[in-house]
């Protein structure tokens, strides 16, 4: 397994066939297309958040993001389970001691956490040449190094300063997240690296 470190953070990888680095500029290239976008779009918001939302498997990636806009006012938490329970249902719930304690230990994600929710998602298409390679060049278990090649495509760009200034917030959250979960291991790997202390921490708060 090859070691390689990028500013100071160590990653590893298996030596695989596919081309990393093209896959990197494809990467980078389509992060720098929305980031001129939400620029240009959106430049009377405040974005709070820019996200990387995949497949399980890393088969395909598109972006979303967050804006404060577009919070509830309430920021209600949003139930994985149990959430599209009405009344009448909740109160036979509640009579089963079983079914209703599955339904207390649900795991709740806020909303502003869940990338897949936002009003923002997929609205910036420029990842279809990053898809167009993956459909090409994917192959078993190529998942961890496309990981790692995301997360340090965000942080180089977070590094150059390409998130700096208006609409996006000092503390931005970034990140990369599954469609289907939105605190896989994968992301808090990516939180650790990319993020302040109090986004990771309030991520780590819904594990």
């Amino acid at each position: 397994m090859d070691r390689y470190e990028l500013d100071g953070l160590r990653f590893f990888s298996c030596d695989l066939p596919m081309n990393r680095s093209r896959l990197a500029q494809l990467m980078v290239e389509a992060i720098i297309g929305s980031i001129g976008s939400i620029r240009s779009d959106f430049f009377a918001k405040s974005v709070y958040s820019f996200v990387i939302v995949t497949t399980e498997g890393f088969t395909s990636v598109l972006d979303s993001f967050g804006t404060r806009e577009d919070l509830s006012a309430t920021a209600y938490d949003i139930p994985i389970l149990g959430s599209d329970l009405s009344p009448e249902i909740l109160e036979e719930v509640k009579a089963d001691p079983d079914l209703f304690a599955l339904l207390v230990n649900a795991k709740i994600i806020p909303e502003y956490l869940i990338a897949s929710g936002w009003s923002h998602f997929g609205h910036c298409n420029h990842y279809s040449k990053v898809n167009d390679f993956l459909d090409r060049e994917y192959y078993d278990n190529a998942h961890r190094m496309i990981e790692e090649v995301i997360v340090q495509s965000l942080l180089r760009l977070k590094n150059e300063g390409r998130f700096r200034g208006s609409p996006f917030e000092d503390d931005l959250f970034l990140c990369i997240q599954h469609m289907d979960d939105p605190v896989s291991e994968a992301t808090i790997r990516a939180s650790e690296i990319l993020n302040s202390k109090e986004w990771h921490e309030k991520l780590l708060e819904h594990t």
